[in-house]
């Protein structure tokens, strides 16, 4: 789901700005592609749980 948003925002951007060349993607190494994805989602997996607002339980312990 998260990539078919990133290609949406990409084909809205695309369609925002008109059509670019895509020549300098032909330069970049296919594996600094991989890193910095992987970065990407080890930072997301990092703050996902810090962005979401902690629910607190109801009931539990005796008194409370």
């Amino acid at each position: 789901m998260l990539v078919a948003a990133i290609a949406a925002f990409a084909v809205a951007v695309w369609a925002l700005f008109g059509p670019f060349s895509l020549a300098f993607l032909g330069e970049v190494d296919l594996r600094w592609a991989f890193v910095i994805a992987a970065g990407v989602v080890g930072l997301l997996l990092i703050a996902g749980p810090r962005l979401r607002p902690r629910r607190r339980r109801r009931g539990g312990a005796a008194g409370t």
